[in-house]
Order: structure tokens, then sequence, then C-alpha cells
């Protein structure tokens, strides 16, 4: 009897193991499996299509990997803002804010990090860290399309992750928009998990972090915004956040805003959730990041 129970014990410990690290493979799949090119991919918007004239451009990231973009250009000096979007998000999805910010002054050029939109798939997604050489990939556009323009850049979620770590690493980003970034790469995977799943983090998130390392390079517990933005100042940052934000907390925010340095400035939009501060006022967003762009990019650094 003693011999059967120890045998069903160790059955079923065989079985939650395997369920463990079938869980947590499948997490870190589902986090950086790679992008797909899409129906919408191939039928979107254009910024001619909101009266914008743009140019295409096509780039390299660092390692070789071809991106795209649009730019959209004003005559003069005119400061030149770099976006960039959510993650498994195109730029196409950036064309009312990117359009509305060229009608009040602001020459842009918005674009698709790797496996997304138009550009090239690569082996795999990283939620804001492969991510990284593609927007300084996009600044070495700007600069050369339009030499001596100051340069700002602004991003949504992912792609606000992607600003943060861009700026931190390049003083050519003179201003930072940064809308609904997360703080902490593990623990937004955590928090997302269990609110899909209703289980608890552990072990799960820490094994998918050694699996995703395995499959994409990096550790997502080494992805940390918050231990970045101080190295923006004394550039200037605009921290937005949705108040009700069911992707990346409001706490999230609130981590960025205590570790960055002056100037800063938080704005915190009540009652939307992830993204969602543009679809409230459109025109007071655009006119709030207009001015904290034009304000900055002339200020003397």
């Amino acid at each position: 009897m003693i011999a059967v129970l120890f045998g069903l014990a160790c059955a079923v410990a065989i079985l939650l193991v395997l369920a463990v690290g079938v869980v947590s493979y499948l997490l870190a799949w589902r986090v950086t499996r790679p992008g797909r090119h899409t129906y919408w991919d191939e039928y979107s918007f254009l910024p001619s299509d909101m009266d914008v004239p743009y140019e295409t451009v096509t780039f390299q990231s660092a390692d070789g990997l071809r991106l795209s973009g649009w730019l959209m250009t004003h005559n003069g000096n005119a400061p030149a803002i770099v976006m960039a979007s959510g993650y498994r998000d195109r730029k196409a999805s950036m064309l009312p804010v990117a359009t509305g910010l060229w009608k009040l002054g602001l020459s842009v050029f918005l674009f698709d990090c790797r496996n997304q939109g138009d550009s090239a798939m690569d082996s795999a997604q990283t939620m804001g860290w492969r991510e990284i050489p593609d927007m300084l990939a996009a600044l070495d556009v700007i600069q050369q399309r339009l030499p001596g323009c100051p340069i700002g850049a602004v991003g949504w979620s992912m792609g606000a992750v992607v600003s943060i770590f861009a700026a931190a690493r390049d003083q050519r980003i003179r201003a930072v928009v940064s809308d609904c970034a997360y703080a902490d790469q593990t623990n937004v995977i955590a928090y997302n998990f269990q609110q899909a799943t209703h289980l608890p983090t552990t072990p799960f998130v820490t094994l998918a972090d050694a699996i995703i390392e395995r499959r994409a390079g990096y550790r997502p517990s080494r992805v940390r915004p918050e231990d970045a933005i101080g190295g923006i100042a004394p550039r200037p940052i605009l921290l937005i956040h949705a108040e009700h934000d069911d992707l990346c907390p409001l706490d999230n925010v609130k981590r960025l805003y205590a570790r960055a340095g002056v100037p800063k400035e938080l704005w915190i939009v009540p009652e939307v959730k992830h993204v969602g501060a543009y679809f409230v006022d459109p025109d007071r967003y655009l006119k709030r990041v207009a001015a904290f762009f034009h304000a900055s990019l002339t200020r003397q650094l």
C-alpha cells in the first residue's frame, strides 16, 4: 500500500513539474513569438489620406534588419520627432497623432520596429529590448535627411520603453514623451499573466525568464526602464499614463517619475485605459505634446 501511495505521489509530482514547464514555455513563447504580416499591413491608411506629404524610407538596424518608416518634413529647421508604436502594433496606428503633430509644426518620422508593420521579421520580439537599435537607426535617418534639426522621441507602451532606453543611450534625443511605459518588464509580464490565468506568478514567470533567454537572447528581468530613465536628464521628459491602465498599472509611471531626473512632467489622464489618453481629447493631447516638444527642443541644454 505504501509503495502504491508513493508511486502515485511521484506521478503527481512529475505531472505538476511537467505542467509548470509547459505553462512557463507557453508564456515565454507568447511574449517572444515573432511577428507576422497581416491583411492590415497590406491595406492601411497613409499620411496622404490625411493630406500630409510624406516619403517612405527603408533603412537598416545595426544588425542589418530591414526597417520601414514614413518621413513627414517641414521646410526650414523645424524640430523632428521620431515615433515608435506599441507591442505588435504598426506605424499606421500612430497616423492621427503623427499628422496632428506635423500640422502643429513638427517634422515626424514614424517607423515600424522589427516584427511589426512593413519592417522585416526577426527571430523573436522582445517587448522593448532588441527594438532599441531600431530607434537608434531611425535617428540616423533623421540626422541624414534633416541635418542640424533638434530631435525628440515619443512612444506608446513598448514604444515608450524603447524611447526611454534610446534617449538614455543617445544624446541626439533631446526630449522624450512616454505614454504608458512599463517600469520593469518582468513585473508587467507577471501582472498580465496573473490577470489572464489567475495563477500565482511563481514559479511560472521565473522559469519563463530563463526560457526567454534561450529563445531570444535576453532576460526580461534585466529590462528595467526605471533603471535607465535617470540617464535622460537634464533633457526633459513628459510621462503620460492612463489612470486605469489595464496592461501597465499606474504604479509603473509613478516608479518611472520617481527615478527620472529634472526637468520632468507627469500627466495622469483620469478614467482611461492603456494608451487611451489621446482618444479622450485629441486636440488637447496634440497641443500639449507639441507644446512640450517645441519648448524642449528650442531650449539650451
